[in-house]
């Protein structure tokens, strides 16, 4: 259980952590695209021209991406759309401080959703100073991580289920030829030295041990034999002088 949550969280963090990054790389690459491709043609196209290449690019209302550009002395000349799932109003969203270049930062809205946004400076051949922004709702991640959230709550105490059913029965049913070894050694007495421990053919301790305890059990046969060979021989040695004895007494 422990190896199970453990595992659990990592995934969970180093999720989060991989999309996180992966989020702010797609908004830097597309800051970086947007200053380099398109406001470097901004001086002979229009305003028209800027927002109809973003809009087929990117699709911001369909993808609820936010995306604004500013110009430097004149304003904002690109604003994207609200979003169809109306997450976010792009209106609302505040301006970036002016001592910031080229950051990612979160803004959290009035309606409690939180924008990730990547705003990168750039200055075109003719010496205009362009601030583009890029940002996505920190939602989209959070759906993601609820949905691993739910995964792993849901399977994670069926696995330690499954991992303790199972450990059982793999369990009893190593343990059974040791139980089987144990009744076997309980009946050998004096007696009925003959009989042997079953041999378990596992190639692991189980079957040395048994081994060893066979060998063992085969010494003490071949020692009681030896007192009771002993035993006899005594017997019918001094069988003679007794019965001398006998006579003479």
């Amino acid at each position: 259980m422990a190896a199970l949550l453990l595992f659990g969280v990592s995934v969970y963090l180093g999720l989060e952590r991989y999309l996180d990054w992966t989020l702010q790389d797609t908004l830097a690459s597309e800051c970086r695209t947007i200053g380099t491709q398109l406001l470097s043609q901004l001086p002979g196209k229009s305003a028209d021209w800027l927002e109809t290449e973003i809009n087929e690019a990117y699709a911001p209302e369909v993808n609820a991406r936010f995306i604004r550009v500013s110009r430097e002395g004149t304003g904002v000349i690109y604003l994207s759309g609200a979003p169809k799932e109306g997450i976010f109003n792009p209106s609302g969203v505040p301006f970036p401080d002016h001592y910031e270049k080229d950051t990612i930062h979160r803004i959290s809205l009035a309606t409690g959703q939180q924008l990730i946004i990547n705003t990168m400076r750039f200055t075109t051949p003719d010496g205009s100073r362009f601030l583009v922004e890029s940002g996505m709702p920190y939602q989209q991640i959070q759906l993601v991580l609820h949905g691993l959230f739910l995964t792993l709550a849901i399977y994670t105490p069926l696995l330690v289920l499954l991992a303790i059913v199972g450990g059982y029965w793999l369990m009893r049913r190593s343990l059974q030829p040791i139980d089987e070894i144990t009744k076997r050694a309980e009946g050998i007495t004096s007696t009925n030295l003959s009989d042997r421990l079953p041999v378990i053919r596992t190639g692991d301790e189980l079957e040395r041990l048994s081994a060893a305890l066979n060998r063992m059990i085969t010494r003490l046969d071949e020692a009681f034999q030896h007192v009771n060979r002993f035993s006899a021989d005594a017997s019918h040695e001094l069988r003679t002088p007794l019965t001398i004895l006998q006579l003479e007494l």
